[in-house]
């Protein structure tokens, strides 16, 4: 079948270079079209069911509504487990189904499920889905800011103008507000006014709600026109709510203003939003299940320009987190690699093959290869992201392995057939035969490939689903070679391989390499038990090597940005949880490498957020790493310096003599530990003042660059009406860099930019100096019409000043920091040495005087600060920190009294959130009886691991403690006053709670009414025990004392109440730091048996990144040695050699000890991204050993068999000269992969953290089984054949060594 297909395409060039063509114009479409984003989604199959229940505990809305719902869905097809949580004011359950499961079929059963919702929980609670997005979907935060605007008002504008615009773009689920004061009309009521009236709450009430409707009378004829009737009531403003008539009393209207006051205030808040030292509101944007993140991004971006245009004066939509930037920068680093491993691989192939139409036909697969992947991509559904484009990047090297394979045998076909002359005419018929030699094996070479990769289709969960795109990118593309090189390479071969070919002995580079071949391959020959040895200590050595390597789920994908998740004590108001969320972010921005700081305490209005008040969630946004400054002193140097100055003082008498080396240098290393504390505080301090500097003098840099490009536009359309001297273009620039410089200083926005424009254009011309009419002046000067309906057919955006002069602001502020970082760093080298030397020995002589050893009453002169900088500085270097770094050191710098730290990236966060419901890399779920049982085992949990070495940031989750004022109705007492139990809780839901009575409609806006009791009345557990409670008997007094017929308590009970599949349950949240996680929770499970005894019904289960990689073992564990079972099956029945199998399969061993070589050499734990690799490099080994066997087969057919040669030596002669001719294509083929994957392993852009371990046993791997198949291969076949030939000629070994014919 292939050997047909082979010359059918070879003799029918026309056809099928045709179809290609037809293929490329195809597969560039899709290119341009494939969805794009940084990684694939890894949130679980879920759905979430959110209900709101206002004013509630979480103990009401567990009983009452958590609970009968989640175990209503449990019964659900494919549903693996129910978690849910009871908070305050609201319910949230996430089912999580199987990932066979249709996201959209599972959101159908639920909504199935929930019809029957209203039979079991209370009258007028209705649970609904949360937005059809995944954890994934939270794709950008912008703030709504206006210095002239308060709070509420910016929030009005929020929800009520730009929250419904940017809803309305096309793959947005919804846009939430979060933080600011939203708007509600406040009325408070006097109980003594009330009783003066004598008049109810109830009656208060039904009067607001009926003075707030509108209502329609049908028509009026009036002649032969038709009226439509109309009747208005809305309440329009606060003095419609207070001359609202409640009742009379002696003919006199008892309005709400006599009773109650009336006021516009902020509605019960449960969020805080903060930039720069002060509240803002913003909002959260969800994209749409499936939909294109980076076209959904650019979609919100236009929208926001729009409405930027008709917000009020002053009024700025900012944003402050947008995955753009991670999602394009992942995407250059993986689009970077493929370049480099193209240009590589080309400029390998011309060195050997010397020959340009050659190199055409094998590096057109590369291209082609691609666009083919992408292809099947869009029929998979498969976007476009950093482990899809990986999947690609990884298989570059044998992508173009069947080309040159082909190429090559008919290459030596010609070269027989021709010699050194020019290849002329039709040579079809010639290559034909040599074409379908090779054709089958290397086809079969690609199916093994494909198989090798099958352990990675059986990964599972989040492995799965962050391998299956590479793994499908990987098969796409070695199918889309292997039909091209049946297909298009047969065709190609007989057009363009003619003129002059040379001969592999011609090549100095393949001459030069067979003349180091030949002879260790002759020498080792006759030695194979040298050989095997070779490769047993080969095996041992990587085995011994494996075993001190750590291990991991996955190395994590900086996301250049950083999350401060800290928690606190539950009993924390919003106005303390405001002013902590302040002083933090304070702390953050003074760190130099940080470009913005967004903090929020509490919710944004999602059902995908279900933060408490207690939880801070601040966007850490850094700066571009090529702008970071060299500040950081290595902990090695700084102990090694230590150590010296702690023996010159001791020599010097300043401290005491320590007794052993031991002591020295524990205390030194405790010195230089404080010390470098002591020296970033010093330097973040001195480098901020730096940066606040220069970012002023950008800022009206900044100011003048743009102005200058107004200039040059006017210039470019000759629009001057007068000629202008250059004082003047100074005075325009110095006017506006007074006033507009202030907006950029830091992240300038388009609305910027925009703004500057207009307003130099309309100072211009005020002037008279240009037309008033500026609209032309803002068109590009050399565009034409035509190409600009083109780039609108194609989707591309229309020329556009504003743009464009936003796009080279950037660029040009991007190049001025470098230059400011360049110039800084040599600045501060000998500031940050004094510095040091300072901090170092002002902690020596604190560390020595704390353990009573400092003698010195001064410093002795050789000790000098001075002195000890200068030699310092001789020594040392200052270092980039890398962000591991910074982390480590704003955990140290940002210590808040009540506040534990947590620190984590937005998108992984979400991701484990919404997956495990933990924000940390590890978790121990404490399942129990009731909520005490189970806070003081979490407790106990926590004290344990904290002891750990590697724990850090420990918390167990304070699923109690939050005050309660608790009210239980005395009902014996509420009889004998004539008081129903109804009465009580009436009061207690209107008069303290409040409640929103009705809403009015001012527009478009909506601002809820709510009615409740004045603040004096409500504001602690004494004022609420004297609330008045209406009688409704005539006997008894008309009103009673709440505490009269009630208990009023303070108390504490829950904060949150989780539960999973019905069982209370609650977190311990940790993370891991300087240590592989499997390690230390299998030393935690230990520690944690050993000293803990649980309660009777308790029982712990640890989740997080390591389940992850244990199930990935488990999967491997099973699926890789049935794989490589069989490869070596298919080998075998495809050569019918049970020892030619054996001998291919050679590889996968020696791919193994070089791929631990490589890992341990670049420091790489295993990981689910390294077992990949490996896995990835299995296959291209056994490939490699599958072509050297065909040439080692053919060598010996084109003898005759092993019946056509006469003895041993020419039988040796015959495999080496097998062997030799393979050198020419395995230079080919090799040197491209190898080479090709370099640019993988020292790849430094975004993703880069998660490719190079995928390299590194690639590379290593190669390298190793490379040579284990050129030598230890050869040598082996050769004895198995003697052997054979031997007993196919019936000779003793002396007569066929010495060359004796049977």
């Amino acid at each position: 079948m292939i050997e047909r297909i082979i010359e059918f395409s070879s003799r029918n060039k026309a056809l099928i270079i045709m179809a290609y063509l037809v293929m490329i114009g195809y597969g560039i479409w899709v290119l341009v079209n494939t969805p794009v984003d940084a990684i694939p989604d890894l949130s679980e199959n879920q759905v979430i069911v959110f209900t709101d229940w206002m004013g509630r505990s979480p103990k009401e809305i567990e009983d009452q509504i958590t609970y009968p719902l989640s175990v209503n869905l449990q019964g659900l097809a494919g549903v693996k487990s129910v978690r849910s949580s009871s908070e305050f004011n609201f319910s949230m359950i996430s089912i999580i189904f199987d990932d066979s499961i249709d996201f959209y079929f599972a959101r159908t059963r639920v909504l199935e499920r929930l019809a029957l919702a209203s039979t079991f929980l209370p009258e007028g609670v209705t649970p609904y889905l949360a937005p059809d997005a995944t954890a994934l979907g939270q794709i950008f935060w912008y703030t709504v800011e206006g210095d002239n605007h308060d709070l509420g008002t910016l929030r009005a504008i929020q929800d009520w103008y730009v929250r419904y615009q940017l809803n309305s773009v096309p793959g947005v689920a919804q846009v939430s507000s979060v933080g600011g004061m939203p708007k509600e009309y406040q009325v408070d009521v006097t109980p003594e006014r009330l009783r003066a009236y004598g008049i109810t709450l109830g009656q208060i009430y039904a009067a607001l709600e009926t003075s707030n409707s509108a209502v329609g009378g049908g028509v009026v004829q009036k002649g032969k026109a038709e009226y439509l009737i109309r009747s208005v009531g809305w309440i329009r403003s606060i003095e419609d709510i207070r001359n609202t008539v409640v009742t009379e009393r002696n003919g006199v209207p008892v309005r709400i203003g006599d009773v109650a006051t009336v006021q516009l205030g902020s509605e019960f808040r449960r969020s805080i939003l903060e930039k720069d030292g002060r509240e803002v509101t913003g909002g959260v944007v969800m994209m749409r299940f499936g939909e294109n993140p980076l076209r959904v991004t650019k979609a919100i971006k236009d929208k926001i320009r729009q409405l930027q245009a008709g917000l009020p004066e002053g009024v700025e939509i900012v944003p402050f987190y947008d995955r753009t930037e991670l999602i394009e920068g992942s995407i250059e680093t993986v689009t970077t690699i493929l370049e480099h491993e193209i240009i590589i691989a080309t400029v390998a192939i011309l060195l050997i093959l010397t020959h340009v139409r050659s190199v055409f036909i094998v590096i057109v697969t590369l291209p082609l290869s691609i666009l083919f992947s992408f292809m099947l991509m869009r029929w998979f559904g498969i976007s476009s992201n950093i482990m899809s484009l990986s999947g690609i990047a990884i298989s570059i090297g044998i992508l173009v392995d069947q080309a040159i394979v082909m190429l090559e045998n008919a290459t030596h076909r010609l070269t027989e057939k021709f010699g050194d002359e020019r290849i002329t005419g039709d040579t079809t018929e010639i290559v034909i035969g040599a074409m379908r030699q090779v054709g089958r094996p290397i086809f079969f070479s690609v199916v093994i490939m494909v198989i090798s990769f099958l352990p990675v289709f059986a990964l599972t969960g989040q492995e799965g689903k962050l391998f299956h795109p590479l793994a499908y990118t990987k098969t796409f593309a070695l199918v889309g070679t292997a039909i091209i090189s049946i297909t298009l390479v047969p065709a190609l071969i007989p057009l363009l391989v003619r003129g002059r070919l040379s001969r592999e002995e011609n090549n100095w580079i393949v001459r030069s390499v067979i003349e180091m071949y030949r002879p260790v391959l002759s020498f080792l020959m006759e030695r194979p038990k040298t050989v095997i040895w070779l490769f047993v200590l080969l095996l041992a050595f990587g085995g011994y090597t494996a075993r001190h390597l750590g291990r991991e789920f996955m190395p994590p994908l900086d996301e250049g940005s950083i999350l401060d998740m800290p928690v606190t004590v539950p009993r924390a108001s919003v106005t303390q949880a405001g002013d902590d969320l302040r002083a933090r972010d304070a702390l953050l921005r003074a760190v130099p490498e940080i470009s913005m700081v967004v903090g929020k305490a509490g919710r944004a209005d999602t059902p995908t957020d279900p933060s408490p008040l207690d939880m801070v969630e601040t966007v850490v946004n850094l700066h571009p790493r090529e702008h970071w400054l060299k500040r950081k002193i290595r902990l090695d140097d700084a102990q090694e310096e230590a150590l010296q100055l702690v023996k010159d003082l001791e020599t010097a008498g300043a401290i005491a003599a320590f007794g052993d080396a031991a002591q020295r240098s524990s205390f030194s290393d405790s010195t230089a530990t404080g010390a470098l504390d002591r020296y970033d505080a010093e330097m973040r301090m001195g480098l901020m003042a730096r940066k606040i500097e220069f970012e002023e003098s950008l800022a009206r840099e900044s100011v003048g660059f743009v102005i200058q490009r107004v200039f040059d536009q006017i210039d470019a359309h000759n629009a001057w009406l007068k000629p202008q001297s250059a004082e003047h273009r100074l005075l325009v620039t110095g006017n506006h860099t007074e006033i507009q410089s202030v907006h950029f200083v830091h992240h300038p926005q388009l609305a910027d930019t925009q703004r500057l424009v207009f307003a130099v254009l309309k100072m211009l011309s005020a002037d008279g100096v240009i037309a008033p009419d500026t609209a032309n002046l803002l068109a590009p000067k050399d565009s034409h019409a035509a190409i600009i309906a083109l780039k609108e057919a194609m989707g591309l955006p229309a020329p556009d000043f504003h743009q464009s002069t936003h796009d080279a602001l950037l660029s040009f502020r991007d190049a001025r920091t470098i230059e400011w970082k360049n110039e800084t760093n040599l600045t501060i080298f000998p500031i940050a040495m004094k510095a040091f030397a300072v901090a170092l020995l002002e902690e020596t002589q604190y560390q020595a005087e704390m353990i009573d050893a400092w003698k010195a009453e001064a410093l002795p002169e050789s000790t000098s600060p001075e002195k000890l900088a200068e030699d310092i500085g001789k020594r040392r270097f200052l270092w980039v920190k890398s962000k591991s770094d910074l982390v480590q050191e704003l955990d140290k710098h940002v210590r808040q009294i009540g506040w534990a730290n947590i620190w984590t990236q937005p998108i992984i966060n979400r991701v484990d959130m919404l997956a495990t419901g933990v924000r940390t890399q590890l978790a121990v779920k404490v399942y129990g009886r009731t909520q005490d049982e189970i806070q003081e085992t979490s407790n106990n949990v926590a004290q344990v691991i904290r002891s750990i070495e590697g724990a850090v940031d420990v918390v167990a989750d304070q699923t109690v403690g939050k005050g309660y004022i608790e009210i239980t109705v005395d009902r014996e007492k509420a009889a004998r006053y004539g008081v129903s139990i109804g009465d009580v809780q009436d009061i207690i839901e209107v008069a303290l709670g409040g409640k929103p009575v009705t809403t009015t409609v001012e527009g478009r806006e909506r601002f809820p009414v709510r009615l409740r009791y004045a603040r004096d009345y409500r504001a602690d557990e004494e004022s609420i025990r004297n609330i008045l409670i209406a009688t409704t008997e005539e006997s008894q007094p008309t009103s009673v004392r709440l505490a009269d017929v009630a208990d009023v308590t303070v108390l504490e009970g829950p904060v949150v109440i989780k539960s999973e599949n019905g069982l209370l349950r609650s977190y311990v949240q940790l993370n891991v730091r300087d240590r592989d996680i499997i390690g230390f929770v299998e030393e935690a499970k230990r520690e944690v048996s050993a000293k803990l005894t649980l309660p009777e019904g308790s029982y712990l289960e640890w989740t997080g990144q390591f389940e992850h990689q244990e199930r990935a073992k488990r999967t491997l564990r099973i699926v890789f040695p049935t794989v490589l079972i069989l490869i070596f099956v298919i080998l075998y029945l495809t050569y019918h050699d049970l020892m030619h199998a054996a001998l291919m399969m050679m590889a996968v061993p020696g791919a193994l000890a070089g791929g631990v070589i490589f890992q341990t050499m670049f420091g790489y734990n295993f990981s689910v991204a390294v077992w990949v690799g490996y896995i990835a490099c299995f296959g291209m080994a056994t490939e490699t050993g599958i072509i050297m066997l065909v040439y080692l087969r053919d060598a010996i057919a084109a003898r005759g068999g092993l019946a056509g040669i006469a003895s041993t030596d020419e039988l040796k002669q015959t495999v080496i000269t097998g062997a030799v001719h393979r050198l020419r294509p395995k230079l080919l083929t090799e040197a491209t992969a190898i080479l090709g994957l370099a640019p993988m392993l020292w790849s430094t852009g975004v993703g880069s953290e998660v490719i190079a371990p995928m390299a590194a046993p690639v590379l290593g791997g190669l390298l190793v089984a490379d040579e284990v198949i050129d030598v230890f291969l050869p040598v082996l076949f050769y004895h198995v054949e003697k052997r054979r030939w031997r007993k196919l000629r019936e000779v003793s070994p002396v007569a066929a060594t010495e060359g004796v014919p049977a």
